[in-house]
C-alpha cells in the first residue's frame, strides 16, 4: 500500500510507502532528524526532572505526580528516539504507546493540579480519577494493540490533548481575575505553552514530503516541543513557590 506524491518543491516523485515517507540513512539510523529531535526532547525533559528535584518543595502536594510525568516523559521520548532510528513492528508500538502515555498524563496531572485532586486532600477523587485514566490508558492500549488505527490513535491524541490544553488557558484566565493580594508572576506560561503546542500540533495533522530526505512534518513538530518543555518546568517549580510563599505571606498578613 502506498501513495505517490510530489515534493513541493522538487519535481523528483516522493513515494510514501505505508503511509510513511523515505529517508536517506546515517550511519543506519533511518530518520535522522526526528532521532536527534528526540533525543534533545528527552535532554529536556530530563532537565525538567532535575529542576523538579531541586526547586520543588518537599511538601508540595504535587510534587509527586509532576516527578512521575517528567519520568514518563523521558521514557516515552527514548522510545521515540528509538523508532525514528529502526522501525520496526515493536519500535513503532512502543513510540505510540509511551507517546500517548505523555499526552494522557498530562491530562491526569493537569485535572490534579487545577482542581486539588491530591491524594492528602481529596483521596476518594484522587483514587477514582487515578483509575479513570489507567482504565483509559488499558483500553486504548488493548485496542490498538487488536487492531493498530493510526487515524483512531491520532483522533484520541488530539482530543485529549485538545482538553488539556484548554483546561490551562481556562486556569490562567480564571486565576488572573482573581483579586488576591499577591499576584502570580508565572499564571500566563501555561497558556503560552498551550498556544504553542496547538500551532505545532498543525504539522501533525498538514504532512508533507521530507525536504532533502531528512526534514518533514513530523520532525519539525519535534524541533519545535523541545522549546516549549522547558516553560512548562519553569511554571511547575514558580508556581509551588509562588503557593508556598504566599500561604506564608498570609499567615503573616492575618496575625
Amino acid at each position: 500500500m502506498y501513495e505517490r506524491m510530489k515534493h513541493p518543491k522538487s519535481p523528483e516523485e516522493v513515494v510514501q510507502f505505508y503511509g510513511k515517507w523515505p529517508f536517506y540513512r546515517v550511519l543506519g539510523i533511518q530518520e535522522l532528524a526526528s532521532f536527534v529531535f528526540s533525543i534533545f526532547n528527552g535532554k529536556m525533559h530530563y532537565n525538567g526532572y532535575k529542576r523538579l528535584i531541586r526547586q520543588l518543595p518537599l511538601d508540595d502536594p504535587h510534587r509527586n505526580v509532576l516527578i512521575v510525568y517528567s519520568l514518563i516523559s523521558i521514557h516515552a521520548w527514548f522510545w521515540s528516539a528509538v523508532f525514528h532510528a529502526r522501525d520496526t513492528v515493536f519500535t513503532e508500538r512502543m513510540d505510540y504507546f509511551s507517546a500517548y502515555s505523555i499526552v494522557l498524563y498530562s491530562l491526569y496531572a493537569t485535572v490534579i493540579h487545577i482542581f486539588g485532586i491530591t491524594s492528602s486532600r481529596r483521596p476518594l477523587a484522587f483514587i477514582l480519577w487515578s483509575m479513570l485514566c489507567l482504565c483509559a490508558y488499558i483500553y486504548h492500549i488493548c485496542r490498538m494493540a487488536t487492531h493498530f488505527d493510526y487515524f483512531y490513535n491520532m483522533v484520541v491524541g488530539v482530543v485529549v490533548g485538545a482538553i488539556h490544553n484548554l483546561l490551562w488557558i481556562w486556569f490562567s484566565i480564571t486565576n488572573s481575575l482573581r483579586k488576591e493580594k499577591y499576584s502570580n508572576p508565572v499564571i500566563w506560561i501555561p497558556t503560552q505553552c498551550a498556544l504553542l503546542i496547538s500551532l505545532a500540533m498543525l504539522l501533525e495533522l498538514f504532512d508533507f514530503p521530507p525536504y532533502f530526505g531528512f526534514i518533514d512534518a513530523h520532525s519539525l513538530w519535534h524541533l519545535a516541543t523541545i522549546f516549549i518543555i522547558p516553560k512548562w518546568y519553569i511554571f511547575f517549580c514558580e508556581d509551588a513557590l509562588y503557593h508556598k510563599n504566599y500561604a506564608s505571606k498570609m499567615a503573616s498578613y492575618l496575625k
